[in-house]
């Protein structure tokens, strides 16, 4: 997976890529030495970060990415990294990104764990993936502090039943160190084969 973020302020690339002409050469880049995927994302989920609306994160979209986006491989996987129902919903009717969708190469990358909503959008929705960061929180705005809301009493058992749904174990962001390594200690295959399965 190569990670492309439109954004002027993620930790890695933050203003790198955020006009299309810089956006296509990396995205080429990515492609010629073999990502499979390229996640594109409008909005920096660094914890230092402010969260930005939904007419922001959709214009970022708009002038960045859909003007140059059928310029990309048609045969590349490609992953909308967004929280915001409304943007998911914005994209999904565009010409650029229906392309990929059609082909079954469209997967939407949502950090907020809020599976109930998203469950409308994948109904009317079947050709999209969906990969799933789960969390407790109960609204999208605390996603950063998920590890505040955690419980052992979590039964994921049906959870990925739809071939749609991917499950993240959410390493990285709004975790220590020390959180991390309890996520990796018990996110690997034996954590999905063992667990699960409440």
């Amino acid at each position: 997976m190569g990670v492309i973020n439109i954004t002027p302020n993620s930790f890695s690339d933050g203003g790198e890529f955020n006009n299309s002409t810089k956006f296509l050469d990396q995205a080429r880049y990515l492609i010629k030495h073999e990502a499979d995927i390229l996640d594109l994302g409008a909005e920096s989920s660094a914890p230092m970060n402010k969260a930005i609306d939904t007419s922001e994160e959709i214009a970022r979209f708009k002038e960045v990415v859909l003007p140059v986006l059928d310029q990309i491989s048609p045969n590349i996987d490609l992953s909308i990294d967004t929280y915001k129902i409304e943007t998911i919903q914005y994209l999904l009717k565009q010409k650029s990104i229906r392309a990929f969708y059609d082909k079954e190469l469209l997967t939407w990358n949502d950090v907020s764990g809020q599976n109930h909503e998203a469950e409308v959008i994948l109904r009317n929705y079947p050709k999209l993936k969906y990969i799933h960061c789960h969390n407790l929180v109960d609204d999208r705005s605390k996603t950063l502090d998920h590890m505040s809301y955690l419980s052992d009493d979590l039964c994921l058992e049906n959870f990925f039943e739809n071939s749609q749904h991917i499950l993240d174990p959410c390493f990285g962001f709004s975790k220590t160190r020390e959180q991390n390594f309890e996520v990796w200690k018990s996110a690997p295959v034996k954590y999905i084969r063992d667990y699960l399965p409440c």
